[in-house]
């Protein structure tokens, strides 16, 4: 495994102003002609799925072989909902009780748990989207998607000049 900071996508560094001279020049620009949610994808999930979907596409970040990560975020959304709609209902603490009514042991609950985990992860993919403010705060994007590839542009404006 790597060690350091993950690779910023070109379009981010573009956005950014930081390090253009370190872009990758044939970092593959995925299609986004085909994006659907897969047939599994089902109740609560593909809810958030359609959302979701519309907002990234509308944005021009979501492409073609960005379906399964999106997928997974939308399965983890609808797990999370599931066990914190359990917590919200009281169901976040165990307890057990002696015969008498006495507590004997009280304990977090394994839905109130998971609801820590699926947050993590949910967060973890929310930012790989740029669904976060702070994800999102340094990138200057545009709301439509650009007829022009905005990476071909500028290297073609910066071969030009060189």
């Amino acid at each position: 495994m790597p060690r350091g900071r993950r690779p910023m996508p070109a379009a981010i560094r573009i956005a950014k102003g930081t390090h253009l001279e370190r872009l990758n020049r044939n970092e593959p620009k995925p299609p986004a002609d085909s994006v659907v949610p897969p047939p599994w994808l089902e109740g609560d999930a593909l809810d958030k799925w359609n959302e979701v979907a519309a907002q990234l596409l509308a944005l021009g970040i979501l492409t073609n072989i960005d379906v399964d990560a999106l997928s997974r975020y939308c399965v983890t959304w609808q797990e999370w909902r599931k066990h914190l709609a359990i917590c919200q209902k009281g169901g976040d603490v165990l307890v057990l009780r002696s015969e008498s009514g006495a507590v004997r042991f009280a304990s977090v609950a394994p839905s109130a748990t998971l609801v820590g985990k699926y947050g993590r992860e949910l967060l973890r993919l929310a930012q790989e989207f740029g669904l976060t403010p702070s994800s999102r705060s340094t990138i200057v994007g545009s709301a439509v998607r650009p007829e022009a590839d905005p990476l071909q542009t500028f290297l073609a404006k910066h071969d030009a000049r060189a």
